[in-house]
């Protein structure tokens, strides 16, 4: 009777075992002998806050390059010298990266506004937009009685004390203060047919730009494609390229530092 309750226990604990192996190795895709682990395929979603489409993206990615891997090993052309050279230089490629990663971050680019707005006057046809553009305060809701509340509040009042009142809303979806958008970036025509009438600080009627999406917008400015915009409308993007350019020059130096301490030639 004991070894009949032995040899359930361990046949139940065997069993318990191998239940657990496959929730935690639970296979999503499959090529040959390779698997890929929902484990895996979650690691790759959480910094894409589990997209569908990255899913599906991801899975068709790895199918192919599996697919692709294997047949490379079936036809040896992975014993070939053109695989090992490409793998080399791959190597160097990636090191390379990593030791300018590793410059740029110990080497934060410090600048101050005056820096920002020196560099914008250096380089304003940089910064035109193309393309026509919008300067808005915008917000939606799921319902349009929120959106019709919240406009009649915009007039009354202003749009300042609106967004006050409404800001803890559980009807709110998005909300912008001077948010720049060009033209290409409106993908509702019934949104941007209401933008191209609006006059400067004119608040918009509620606009249904998708199914359970009302819009109000108030316009500040518009900004002909042409046209040099304000420094304030671009800040964002002249500090990307202030960055850019800075980081740019500290790595030219180095390197030339770097060819001069390692005595590098050219025959």
């Amino acid at each position: 009777m004991l070894l009949k309750i032995s040899l359930t226990l361990i046949i139940f604990s065997f069993l318990s075992c191998e239940e657990e192996s496959n929730k935690k190795e639970e296979i999503v895709a499959q090529v040959g002998k390779s698997k890929l682990t929902k484990n895996e395929l979650d690691d790759f979603l959480a910094s894409k806050k589990g997209s569908i489409k990255f899913k599906e993206e991801y899975i068709k990615d790895w199918i192919e390059t599996e697919l692709l891997y294997q047949l490379a090993f079936e036809e040896k052309l992975v014993t070939k010298e053109n695989y090992y050279r490409i793998i080399r230089e791959s190597e160097k490629k990636l090191a390379s990266s990593i030791a300018i990663n590793n410059l740029l971050e110990n080497h934060q680019i410090n600048y101050t506004e005056d820096d920002l707005v020196d560099f914008y006057n250096s380089n304003k046809e940089d910064f035109i937009f193309g393309t026509d553009a919008f300067i808005l305060n915008l917000i939606s809701f799921k319902s349009e009685e929120n959106a019709i509340n919240f406009r009649n509040n915009a007039i009354e009042n202003n749009w300042d004390e609106a967004l006050t009142a409404f800001e803890n809303s559980e009807e709110l979806i998005d909300n912008y203060v001077n948010k720049v958008y060009r033209s290409s970036q409106i993908h509702s025509n019934k949104l941007l047919r209401v933008l191209m009438e609006l006059f400067q600080d004119e608040i918009s009627l509620v606009v249904e730009t998708e199914p359970n999406n009302f819009v109000v917008v108030q316009m500040i400015d518009k900004v002909d494609r042409s046209t040099i915009p304000q420094f304030d409308y671009v800040k964002d993007r002249v500090k990307e390229s202030y960055i850019f350019n800075s980081q740019k020059e500290m790595l030219k130096q180095f390197l030339d530092s770097l060819k001069l301490e390692r005595k590098v030639k050219v025959f």
